[in-house]
């Protein structure tokens, strides 16, 4: 049969705190400064080696032909390859840094609907990125 002011307290801020989240939900989002890119063509690029996964890029950045996508480097040894952009592109998507598994989908690019994509995997370049690096 007592107030405890403490808690009261608490729980107004606490009730006041929800409600001005609720309020910045509620509001329209300002409009963006360039309309989104909108891709017709994507393409995963996966690895085909298995290891520890350590991306060079994130989500949105543009990439070009050949540039480092990540790097996934071979548990207890110094041994490691790159994984490359088969084509130029942007991230739409990406792992997170994590252990994989031969066939993992790493990366995935939007392209150019004027550039042409690999249409299956044996004409997939991303899979031979790392084939001429031997494995010892």
């Amino acid at each position: 049969m007592r107030f405890q002011i403490e808690v009261i307290d608490g729980v107004v801020l606490g009730v006041l705190a929800a409600t001005t989240s609720i309020d910045d939900l509620l509001r329209m989002p300002p409009e963006p400064d360039a309309p989104p890119e909108v891709f017709l063509q994507s393409r995963w690029v996966r690895v085909d080696r298995g290891g520890i996964l350590t991306n060079q890029v994130g989500l949105g950045t543009k990439v070009h032909k050949g540039d480092v996508l990540g790097v996934v480097q071979y548990p207890f040894t110094e041994k490691s390859y790159q994984i490359k952009a088969p084509n130029d592109g942007m991230v739409i998507g990406c792992a997170q840094p994590q252990l994989v598994l031969p066939g993992f989908a790493a990366f995935h690019l939007g392209y150019d609907p004027r550039e042409k994509v690999p249409d299956d995997e044996t004409d997939d370049p991303a899979i031979e990125h790392g084939a001429e690096e031997a494995f010892d």
